[in-house]
């Protein structure tokens, strides 16, 4: 009969044998870590024998135990693994073993597979997502179920994730509803839209993911597009900023009115101030009121002087854009020359 005590000493046995000179005694550590791989710290040893330097027989017998406890778990370190292994021979031998997998010729072992992968992707880097999307590659060539399996176990949770990304006060619920309509296509449109009209900021991660997940739906260009219009949180060199409906926005506006006279080609034209760039002050407002997408929107770059009074055209100095997209490229290059004024 075993006690924990007696357990804890098996564990830490195994471990200090992870380091022995002889490869079958660092196998077998492999072999018997595998049983206990959610235990602290011992993922990382099961990560160091998978990527054993000297034997791939480590690699194999670590690598077999791990994936024969038919969970994320076990699946996460293999992948972890394969995802950094630098010697061909070790990721040979870790690529034999999942191509190989016999759970691969059931229904149900497939069914178990596809699960897995799909909480391993949850919470995983962007190498290990890819090995993810390889693996997937084959499970979902046996049939059209198999296509919907990995929608609502891989790409599902990610959208929800993306979804979360806008801010609380966003409804989120009826992209999901699309979602789960079967319009998959339109469901990443919406969201790549939403994260555009809010102006939500995105890390680059983030920015790639639903770039990713537009791909996988042959939605990418529009994606892109829309994603223009979301400011990158690790950029230092963008800085413009949403101000429409503030307080800011109002006070620009009213500087606006005291400026611009006769004379200046955005004088008698509806104004509202959209977006400001910190580091110049440019302003983007839209001309009119249209309630049209945001690509379609006529507007202009202006640089208010803040004299509080009248100027005499061309100031302030002002540039006008057919379609809202050109002006961005303004705003994300934050150009300083002086503004040429031309006609709306």
């Amino acid at each position: 009969m075993t006690t924990p005590e007696t357990d804890d000493a098996e564990i830490a046995a195994a471990v200090r044998d992870a380091d022995a000179p002889s490869w079958s005694i660092r196998a077998a550590a492999g072999h018997r870590l595998a049983a206990s791989a959610e235990m602290p710290g011992i993922a990382e040893v099961l990560h160091q024998l998978i990527l054993d330097k000297h034997d791939t027989g480590v690699t194999y017998e670590t690598a077999a135990a791990l994936l024969h406890r038919d969970d994320a778990c076990g699946m996460r370190i293999v992948l972890t693994a394969l995802s950094c292994a630098y010697e061909p021979a070790t990721a040979e031998e870790i690529l034999a073993l999942l191509d190989n997998d016999p759970r691969q010729l059931t229904g149900e072992g497939r069914r178990r597979l596809v699960a897995q992968l799909g909480e391993v992707v949850l919470d995983s880097s962007e190498p290990v997502r890819a090995e993810v999307e390889r693996l997937l590659t084959p499970l979902l060539q046996f049939g059209p179920e198999r296509r919907e399996t990995f929608v609502w176990k891989v790409h599902r949770p990610e959208f929800q994730r993306l979804s979360g990304l806008l801010e609380p006060a966003v409804p989120v619920a009826g992209m999901l509803t699309v979602w789960d309509a079967g319009e998959w296509a339109i469901a990443i449109e919406d969201l790549a839209e939403m994260l555009s009209d809010h102006h939500t900021p995105l890390l680059r991660a983030d920015r790639k993911a639903v770039l990713a997940l537009a791909d996988a739906f042959d939605v990418s260009a529009k994606a892109a597009s829309a994603l223009r219009w979301c400011p990158d949180l690790e950029s230092e060199d963008e800085w413009w900023r949403e101000i429409e409906d503030s307080p800011r926005a109002l006070a620009i506006s009213d500087e606006l009115s005291r400026e611009i006279g006769p004379g200046h080609p955005l004088h008698g034209i509806p104004l509202t101030p959209w977006l400001e760039c910190g580091a110049c002050d440019d302003v983007l407002v839209r001309l009119g009121d249209e309630n049209v997408r945001p690509e379609t929107y006529r507007v202009a770059v202006v640089h208010p002087t803040w004299s509080r009074h009248r100027e005499s055209s061309p100031w302030p100095s002002t540039v006008v854009f057919d379609q809202a997209l050109d002006a961005l490229d303004r705003l994300e290059t934050c150009f300083h020359g002086a503004s040429t004024t031309t006609s709306p």
